[in-house]
């Protein structure tokens, strides 16, 4: 912690590394007294025994200053003393400090060990600081503790400026504050992180802490130019990532609906949703056209709930599957409580084959065969056409289905059916007597539920 009154005038670059490249060696044979023509930077060995060093009197030493570095073997001290005999500090091999004078006291202000009570208040470098540190354990290469006692004063713990002078520039990056971290090939876990916001010390006061305080003025809060993602939550599983055309809003751990897109490929006019799976689920196109994907599930799958809780409202669900029937009657889904069917589409993916009175196919429910449809001509739009081959299909829609079929489409029931895909007698009207032995079709069932309102608590 640095201590004191006085500003350190230091007028030049300082290597403070381990090399050696700068300075005076000394092999020292005992005691060694400095003066002020001595060299700044001095590089002692003690030659196989402790030894004291002395700088120079402070009253003709003011403004001077002396980095001394011990090369000698383990154990070797060098005990740095003024003129008075007390001590200032002491480096065993290996160690190194900076001992400066401002005409009263000398101090030493910064150094591999230095003593907590010998520093200064602050440090002006006109140069560059060049320290390298080799950490083998946890700790920090550099640490600042900084503490303020005041009810409105701004303060910073670092304040780090970088202007731009005469030289108009053309391009390249100005940054204040680079920072980069380096991790190696066999390496299995844990984060390397340029920057850390650390958890903060609330005192339970109301105030607010912020991880990252950006202030008016900016371009941009962050910008990540090289389509690096954003993630988010304390397993990274949300993202932000931009692949230079698409906006993506990514949850990884979310099951059903787990994207947001703003844009395409084709020209960032789109903003949708896609499923797990990568199927679009909710388009927005850029004349505002909304389209709902989805392909339902085999139970009824919830797209829309209207209502102030989870278990009261409306309900519009969605079933859709590809089966191969087996048997004369095959269980599609059964609709529950209070449904209305909205709409029925079905199509022959496989060609069906049947024998007997099995001469095409309908859905419906047991005793009223052909209830929700039944093989249609004219791409299942029109009148009612006995077939098994692939592509015979059935639309039906609200009401607006062919004569004499899907009577039960857009009507409320109060109960439960079990719908079935049938194989239907001619006319499709009536079970036939034989099941289908091959082949597959794909059924889609949009309906309605009412959901009643929940009971009073």
């Amino acid at each position: 912690m640095l201590t004191g009154s006085k500003l350190v005038p230091l007028q030049r670059k300082l290597k403070l590394a381990t090399d050696g490249a700068q300075g005076e060696t000394r092999t020292m044979a005992g005691t060694v007294t400095l003066t002020t023509i001595d060299e700044d930077v001095l590089i002692f060995d003690p030659d196989g025994a402790s030894r004291q060093l002395n700088l120079p009197a402070e009253e003709g030493a003011s403004g001077v200053w002396h980095l001394v570095r011990n090369v000698g073997s383990l154990g070797e001290i060098i005990t740095v003393k003024d003129d008075s005999a007390a001590s200032i500090d002491a480096l065993d091999a290996g160690e190194w400090a900076i001992f400066y004078c401002d005409g009263a006291a000398w101090r030493a202000v910064a150094g591999s060990n230095i003593n907590s009570g010998s520093s200064f208040d602050s440090i002006d470098l006109n140069g560059v600081l060049d320290q390298d540190v080799a950490l083998t354990a946890a700790g920090e290469g550099q640490n600042v503790l900084v503490t303020i006692n005041h009810a409105t004063a701004v303060a910073e713990a670092i304040d780090a400026h970088l202007t731009q002078l005469t030289t108009a520039r053309t391009s390249g990056q100005v940054t204040a504050i680079k920072a980069s971290t380096t991790s190696l090939a066999g390496d299995s876990g844990g984060t390397y992180a340029d920057f850390e916001a650390a958890a903060p010390t609330d005192g339970g006061g109301t105030v607010t802490h912020i991880g990252l305080d950006v202030a008016a003025g900016h371009d941009y809060a962050l910008a990540t130019p090289n389509d690096v993602p954003i993630a988010l939550g304390n397993s990274y599983d949300a993202t932000i990532a931009h692949d230079g055309t698409t906006l993506t809003l990514h949850n990884s751990v979310a099951t059903g609906h787990i994207t947001e897109k703003l844009g395409d490929n084709a020209g960032a006019t789109h903003k949708y949703i896609t499923s797990l799976a990568g199927g679009v689920l909710f388009d927005i196109d850029s004349a505002g056209l909304i389209s709902e994907g989805g392909s339902g599930t085999g139970t009824g799958m919830v797209r829309e709930h209207r209502g102030t809780s989870a278990t009261e409202g409306f309900e519009r669900r969605v079933y859709e599957d590809t089966l191969s029937p087996s048997a004369i009657e095959t269980a599609l889904l059964t609709l529950p409580v209070g449904h209305r069917v909205t709409g029925v589409w079905a199509n022959v993916e496989t060609a069906l084959v049947a024998a007997g009175t099995s001469a095409t196919w309908s859905i419906g429910i047991t005793g009223d065969v052909d209830i929700y449809g039944t093989a249609c001509a004219d791409l299942g739009l029109g009148a009612q056409g006995d077939s098994l081959a692939a592509n015979s299909k059935f639309t039906g829609l609200n009401g607006a289905t062919p004569s004499a079929v899907a009577a039960s489409l857009g009507l409320f029931v109060a109960g439960t059916e079990a719908v079935k895909f049938i194989a239907a007698a001619t006319g499709g009207a009536t079970a036939g007597d034989s099941a289908f032995s091959s082949g597959s079709v794909r059924v889609r069932i949009e309906y309605d539920v009412a959901l009643p309102m929940d009971d009073v608590v």
